[in-house]
């Protein structure tokens, strides 16, 4: 569900001419790793003091829930204390054969493995604390180590296994009526939505976290999605506002002295320093973030903040100590297995040294850089090193031609100064010319590499678009079946009563001739009847292209009445048509817009299926509104229905059947967008639902 986040592409978060690049990318690991906060953690905030003075008489049971409750508290600000802790929980959890607070211990221990970027420890924690969780049928313990591999996944740019842990935690969370693990879940899908570049989607989910929070009053978490809800500000460029998100946010985390938000926060003032022209500040707030990283033994943080004090010196002119800091940052990320951070500063190293001349040692980092994002994003970068590669080759020429050159001029200056003058002036108008041309040779390929891209995207969507459309009509006739095969029974058997009745009239002597031509007629009825109902089937089921054509509506959703009287009367249900006059024509797919009718009667029969409910009856309407669109409503009589269930009824994988998939109205809302449409559900007085759709009235084209 979630492959369109991983597409990929270039930020500047400063001037060319300034100095190294930094990518949308980076900043989204800024965005997790601010999610470990929000992503971790069976207990309420707690003060560490106060849980080191209960430890002091605590026994038992109550001294392994305080070891638990203090290792968590601890493990962002003093990670290695916190593993002792952890450690100390586990082993009293396996003396009093606690096996849920030996569960808790290796996710604490996790945690804080974490903070110290022991990775693979953290994840072999999480494992076994999930192996534990779930012979105990311990959903907290589940909900808590899925989430903790899920962040583990995605700093190793493992993406698709990050969002199955990010899933499966949700369902439980859900499930438990966990409303601190709803609003976790609700951070990770507004990460997802920011990856994807969706950012309204972003900041709707990121405040719809902080409101959780907020009635929670957890001070920490507050801080963290205050941060995030900046971040998309950061994103959009609209650097007033993110500015204040990252002020309020470091003021509540300096007020309850969480050092691993106040460090996030101080990072991206720099960044919006660094945006607003003011170099000087962001070097400072990096420094103060990079102080922060240290205390907390967070290498991962201390990599990042490396990378960004590189890039202020590059950008404040230091170019020697710029590098220095930027190797020290790819040090560290690679020796902790830092992806996304390592790919970063291979980029910014190949342009640093590009802009200052080292051609060869620039494309030596972009090749590294393209490996590593291969890796992760599967993207190409070969137009970039296309163009190092030119330029070190043309930089390699014009030493060349300057060595011939010196050589000529050295002969020639002995007959005629002038005379090499001149060649050597000619020698430099050729090699400018031919500087211009390699240029603009490269600047052609990329932009034909970038539009033949851009064009295989746009195949792929629409490739996808007709393939989800088929398999939700395929499956919409699989459910319609037992109606189709009722609605098919009757003209059979009259087409078999009256051939065999022709059949005995035709053994008469003499044959009752008239009879028979009466009875093959009725054959002929029932034939072309039959043949209708399965034509219309045919068209439905088929794997088309989309077309778009101007369509009268009205005869389109005439085109379903055979199918949807077919699976009204099965159910006992009287459907009936009223079809509004002169409908202006719109434009659209056909076969598509009646694959949504019918799923609207079909879930209008389905809601009906109480046979005490009165009356059981479902109307379709058409209409023009206002003139600039045509409206379609499909109404039921069923039982009432609350706001949450209509609110969601659209949503992706939400079903009020016990047997149902939940795709199908997600599936209609998508048919409908791409028509520029709108599909939308309101309460009828009386109980039960009209599901609406509108089109636009588009003037057809000459």
């Amino acid at each position: 569900m979630f492959v369109f986040w991983v597409s990929y592409r270039h930020e500047n978060l400063v001037p060319k001419a300034a100095g190294p690049k930094k990518t949308g990318a980076f900043l989204l690991s800024w965005a997790f790793l601010c999610l470990l906060g929000v992503a971790t953690g069976v207990w309420a905030q707690a003060d560490p003091e106060a849980l080191r003075a209960e430890l002091t008489d605590a026994e038992g049971t109550d001294r392994l829930e305080i070891l638990n409750r203090l290792s968590h508290a601890i493990a962002a600000q003093t990670p290695t204390e916190a593993l002792a802790i952890s450690d100390e929980a586990m082993s009293l959890a396996q003396q009093l054969g606690e096996r849920r607070g030996e569960a808790d211990a290796l996710n604490n221990r996790g945690i804080a493995r974490y903070y110290l970027a022991e990775y693979n420890e953290a994840r072999e924690s999480y494992e076994s604390s999930l192996l534990i969780s779930e012979r105990l049928d311990y959903k907290i313990g589940i909900a808590n180590s899925l989430n903790n591999l899920g962040i583990i996944h995605w700093i190793w740019g493992e993406y698709d296994t990050t969002i199955d842990y990010y899933l499966r935690a949700l369902e439980i969370r859900r499930a438990l009526g966990d409303e601190q693990g709803i609003a976790k879940a609700f951070n990770n899908l507004g990460s997802v939505s920011y990856a994807s570049k969706d950012h309204d989607k972003a900041l709707e989910y990121y405040v719809e976290s902080l409101a959780i929070y907020r009635r929670l009053g957890d001070q920490s978490l507050i801080a963290s999605s205050l941060n995030n809800i900046g971040l998309v500000h950061f994103e959009l460029e609209d650097y007033k506002d993110a500015e204040n998100y990252f002020s309020r946010g470091l003021s509540i985390s300096e007020s309850i002295n969480d050092l691993s938000n106040q460090a996030y926060s101080l990072t991206h003032l720099g960044r919006v320093a660094d945006k607003t022209g003011l170099p000087e500040s962001a070097l400072d707030h990096y420094r103060r973030a990079l102080a922060l990283r240290v205390a907390t033994d967070d290498r991962r943080g201390v990599a990042v903040c490396e990378h960004n004090i590189g890039a202020a010196l590059y950008q404040l002119g230091d170019f020697e100590v710029s590098l220095e800091h930027l190797m020290t940052s790819l040090s560290i990320a690679e020796e902790i297995n830092l992806k996304m951070t390592v790919r970063d500063n291979h980029l910014a190293l190949s342009q640093s040294f590009a802009e200052n001349g080292d051609y060869r040692q620039a494309l030596d980092h972009h090749r590294l850089f393209k490996e590593i994002n291969d890796e992760i994003f599967n993207n190409e970068s070969a137009s970039r090193i296309a163009e190092l590669e030119a330029r070190y080759k043309l930089v390699e020429k014009d030493s060349e031609i300057e060595r011939l050159q010196q050589q000529q001029e050295r002969q020639r200056l002995v007959r005629n100064v002038m005379f090499a003058g001149s060649v050597a002036l000619f020698l430099i108008i050729v090699l400018l010319y031919n500087r211009y041309r390699l240029k603009i040779r490269a600047n052609r390929v990329i932009q034909e590499r970038n539009s033949a891209l851009e064009k295989a995207r746009i195949e792929q969507d629409r490739a996808h678009r007709v393939e989800l459309s088929h398999v939700g009509r395929v499956a919409t006739m699989g459910e319609l079946t037992a109606a189709i095969a009722h609605e098919l029974k009757q003209p059979l058997t009259a087409i078999l009563t009256n051939a065999r009745v022709g059949q005995r009239l035709l053994a008469i002597d003499p044959p009752d001739l008239a009879e028979v031509v009466d009875a093959l007629d009725d054959v002929v009825t029932g034939t072309e009847r039959s043949r209708e109902l399965l034509t219309r089937l045919r068209d439905l089921i088929r794997r088309g292209e989309i077309t778009r054509e101007e369509l009268d509506l009205n005869e389109t959703i005439r085109g379903i009445e055979s199918i949807a009287y077919a699976e009204s009367r099965l159910a006992g249900v009287t459907l009936e048509f009223d079809l509004g006059e002169d409908l202006p024509p719109v434009i659209g797919d056909r076969i598509q817009l009646q694959q949504v009718l019918i799923n609207l009667v079909q879930n209008g029969v389905a809601a009906m299926n109480d046979r005490e409910l009165k009356p059981r009856l479902m109307t379709v309407s058409s209409a023009v509104e206002a003139g600039s669109r045509v409206v379609v409503a499909v109404r039921d009589h069923g039982p009432p229905v609350d706001d949450e269930t209509v609110r969601k009824m659209f949503d992706p994988f939400f079903s009020t059947k016990s047997d149902g998939l939940g795709m199908g109205l997600s599936i209609c809302q998508t048919i409908i967008e791409a028509h520029r449409g709108q599909l939308w559900a309101e309460h009828n007085p009386k109980g039960g639902l009209t599901v609406k759709f509108a089109l636009p009235v588009e003037e057809v084209g000459p």
